[in-house]
């Protein structure tokens, strides 16, 4: 089995059945929502604007049950977490990527993931990319690997989202440790925002 496999197996079990152990504790899920301690991530978007930021304590090995230890992606992680919401700004076409033409063994007319460029600085913070689902409605069971952007790490974050994701929807997803809303705010670090062609 293929790693895109895998991670589509994986994400689509996400979806599904999202992995608690990623969340803080007191998170729950609806169809078209993500609930901290009974608040609405949407509703908390809406009145404060994107990004938006709660931390809660992570959820212990007996709140998330054997699944926990090895679905986790942190080992010795620390005592609180992060969920984070933010809007999509753009959906572009992918560009060229290794892991890809790898996969595609050395083609360079292999498919790349389009890339869904959000109103945060992905950098500032550690997203866990199998917890990342669209929220404020409902979305149809296809799904696609895109590269979740800004960010400037070697590993590209990868998550598995609706096929017809577009500007204006929110992304919620969990961060593996805390992260504050100014680190998240957007700043100049990414000027392929504006100067690459793709915003006009």
């Amino acid at each position: 089995m293929s790693l895109s496999h895998s991670i589509r197996w994986y994400q689509r079990r996400q979806s599904r059945q999202p992995d608690l152990a990623a969340w803080p504790e007191f998170t729950w899920f609806t169809a078209t929502d993500v609930l901290a301690a009974g608040e609405s991530m949407v509703t908390a978007a809406v009145a404060t604007g994107t990004p938006s930021v709660r931390i809660g304590r992570r959820r212990t090995l007996a709140e998330t049950g054997a699944a926990a230890g090895p679905t986790h992606p942190e080992g010795g992680s620390p005592a609180y977490c992060a969920i984070v919401v933010c809007a999509v700004e753009g959906v572009f076409d992918g560009r060229p990527d290794e892991s890809v033409a790898a996969e595609g063994a050395g083609r360079t007319d292999a498919p790349h993931p389009r890339e869904v460029w959000l109103d945060a600085e992905l950098d500032a913070c550690r997203p866990i990319g199998s917890t990342m689902r669209v929220i404020g409605r409902t979305v149809p069971p296809v799904r696609e690997i895109v590269t979740v952007r800004p960010t400037s790490r070697v590993e590209e974050t990868r998550a598995w989202l609706p096929h017809d994701i577009r500007a204006g929807d929110l992304v919620a997803f969990a961060c593996a440790e805390p992260v504050s809303l100014q680190d998240l705010r957007r700043r100049a670090h990414h000027p392929e925002r504006l100067d690459d062609g793709r915003w006009s």
